[in-house]
């Protein structure tokens, strides 16, 4: 029964996939990881709200000019802290925060680094670097479709990965920004 379930499931995200192009086969599949997510965890995060999280990490990797984050867990309690629930203090918002800590390092999407040295800091990563690349350019697209000039020119203080670059050129009409 559960394996005629899982060929179902199977052909059915075969169907949906058929057809679309490189940029939204890659959302899709990130959709249904994050989907999949959702189900591990109580209270489970929104789809919508793991990419901004997903994404946020890959901007501060992005602004370290890394696909390492090192001492993740400070970065992670401040991305986190922007969910802290209204009226939660004390020794009950450090829970959460630790809560979130654990559930961001557990993502599908990310795994911890074995540091080379053992005096070397914890560090974590994506699975594959190219989601890092890919993340930054939505949220690249998302400030050119909102034609937030001063957004897109944070993104060009260093250079672009290469995939970035690509997804970007193909999904985005830079010349629609004011001013350009």
């Amino acid at each position: 029964m559960q394996a005629e379930q899982g060929e179902d499931a199977t052909k059915d995200a075969v169907s949906a996939a058929k057809g679309l192009s490189g940029a939204q086969l890659l959302d899709y599949c990130v959709r249904k990881v994050c989907e999949r997510e959702t189900q591990r965890h109580s209270p489970p995060v929104p789809v919508e709200k793991q990419i901004s999280l997903m994404s946020d990490l890959a901007y501060v990797m992005f602004g370290n000019g890394s696909y390492e984050l090192e001492r993740p867990d400070s970065w992670l309690r401040d991305i986190a802290a922007q969910d802290i629930p209204a009226g939660l203090a004390g020794d009950k918002k450090e829970e959460f925060l630790d809560n979130q800590v654990l559930r961001l390092r557990q993502h599908a999407f990310l795994t911890p680094v074995p540091p080379k040295v053992a005096s070397e800091p914890d560090q974590l990563a994506f699975t594959h670097p190219f989601f890092r690349d890919y993340l930054i350019a939505r949220l690249l697209k998302t400030s050119i479709d909102k034609q937030d000039a001063d957004s897109v020119w944070i993104y060009f203080r260093g250079a672009l990965p290469q995939t970035t670059v690509t997804f970007v050129a193909r999904y985005a009409d830079i010349m629609k920004l004011a001013g350009w």
